[in-house]
């Protein structure tokens, strides 16, 4: 009875090693754009004001090449502010799915890239809201 069980342990083993960790830690250099942009290019929203921005399901980091990457733990509003923007990611790269899960985002500016969102100050800016939120809530 113990071998089947084993048995079972072994192919279970081999099966999770056979898939090495394909998420790593890096930072990643490009531009912010819509994905839609990659498919037609003359659906490319030209700047944040662009209409065309209503029309993109989501923003992408694209690199020199056609290689981009998704971005889906920064919030749509970071991405539209700084779309066209040369800008450096740095977090989870999952190649399998081309997502970058983003733990800090730079932006170039006066050359040199400078923090602009990160999952800290994400963070602590909901908690501020939602402090004040509240102890204003508590007053009335």
């Amino acid at each position: 009875m113990k071998a089947p069980g084993l048995m079972i342990l072994t192919v279970i083993a081999v099966c999770f090693s056979a898939f090495p960790t394909t998420a790593i830690d890096r930072t990643v250099t490009g531009r912010i754009e819509g994905l839609n942009c990659l498919i037609d290019p003359d659906l490319c929203a030209r700047d944040n004001k662009d209409p065309h921005i209503d029309l993109e399901s989501d923003f992408v980091l694209l690199l020199g090449n056609a290689d981009h990457y998704l971005l889906p733990n920064v919030p749509r509003e970071v991405k539209i502010q700084f779309l066209g923007q040369q800008i450096k990611v740095t977090g989870n790269v999952s190649e399998v799915y081309r997502s970058i899960t983003v733990e800090t985002l730079k932006v170039r500016a006066d050359g040199q890239y400078i923090d602009v969102w990160s999952n800290d100050m994400d963070l602590r800016y909901w908690q501020e809201w939602r402090q004040q939120f509240y102890e204003k809530g508590s007053d009335n």
